[in-house]
């Protein structure tokens, strides 16, 4: 277990800012959520990461454009209008 165990580092952490428009306007109140479970579940902390079980390291490596959370938009972002 790593001893700065959070959302910030964690595979299944992600802002809330860049989830769908219904979640990102709670973004000031919750800004982590957790996709572990598939569904964003809204953190108004990160104290539950530093215990949680399912916890895992981000990969090294970024996610690309397309894989896990390109699904979790509503709506296209505006630079991929723009190309």
């Amino acid at each position: 277990m790593t001893e700065n165990q959070g959302a910030a580092n964690c595979r299944w952490g992600v802002p809330t800012l860049l989830l769908n428009n219904q979640a990102w306007t709670d973004a000031d109140q919750r800004p982590w959520s957790c996709l572990r479970d598939g569904t964003p579940q809204e953190l108004e902390t990160t104290e539950p990461c530093r215990t949680c079980m399912a916890w895992e390291a981000r990969p090294e490596k970024p996610v690309s454009f397309g894989e896990p959370c390109d699904h979790l938009r509503s709506e296209p972002y505006f630079l991929d209008i723009l190309s």
